[in-house]
């Protein structure tokens, strides 16, 4: 099995109407999806995750929020809301895809700072080539990260890069990670054989891929 990363933006840059008003409140932010799922009936459920002042996020929500109903959990600067919906055209159109090609995806699905989904779909290599060409018109979707599929842990490592798995294995086994920290990035360039410089660019584009994948 394989995965692909990438971002997914619709058009009119939301997938349902109530995160038009999220996205205009510079207060509040849309975080993740941690499901979706169509129903029967053709109706969906997700569970959407908001920061922000949770009074802030509720009064958004109960003024804009089309669902068939919904339910909410406060927490401190966030909000969980599990929503029963009709899913609009674009969403409509990714759930068909979800049903046609049988991928899975990587939960949750991270809102980008630009506003973009943050999705990981996992399937062999002809669905992922057959999803690919079928993307419609309508939603765009920027591939950021392909490879074999590891769950856990050993998925995550395999997003970076063959040297900076190198530099990361040299900083760890140099003590750069250690606390108090034992090695500097000079150590670690000695190490891999490359500059500090280089090194500490390295460590700062692994550190920012990792974050993305295990903060929520």
């Amino acid at each position: 099995m394989r995965f692909v990363t990438g971002t997914i933006k619709p058009d009119k840059g939301f997938f349902q109407p109530m995160e038009e008003a999220l996205m205009a409140d510079p207060e509040v932010r849309r975080e993740a999806i941690h499901h979706l799922d169509r129903l029967a009936d053709g109706s969906a459920v997700a569970m959407y995750e908001i920061s922000g002042d949770p009074d802030r996020i509720m009064g958004i929500i109960q003024e804009h929020d089309q669902s068939i109903g919904y339910q909410v959990t406060r927490g401190e600067g966030t909000v969980l809301e599990h929503a029963h919906f009709e899913p609009t055209p674009v969403v409509d159109e990714l759930l068909d895809m979800m049903e046609e090609y049988e991928f899975a995806i990587d939960m949750p699905m991270i809102f980008t700072d630009d506003g973009r989904l943050r999705v990981t779909l996992i399937a062999n290599d002809n669905t992922i080539s057959e999803v690919f060409a079928s993307v419609p018109e309508d939603i765009h979707f920027e591939v950021e990260r392909t490879g074999e599929y590891e769950a856990g842990s050993s998925r995550i490592f395999s997003l970076l890069t063959e040297r900076q798995r190198e530099v990361l294995r040299a900083a760890i086994e140099c003590g750069y990670y250690q606390e108090p920290r034992e090695a500097t990035h000079a150590d670690v360039a000695d190490a891999v054989g490359l500059t500090a410089t280089t090194v500490g660019e390295h460590l700062r584009r692994i550190e920012a891929t990792l974050m993305n994948e295990v903060v929520p």
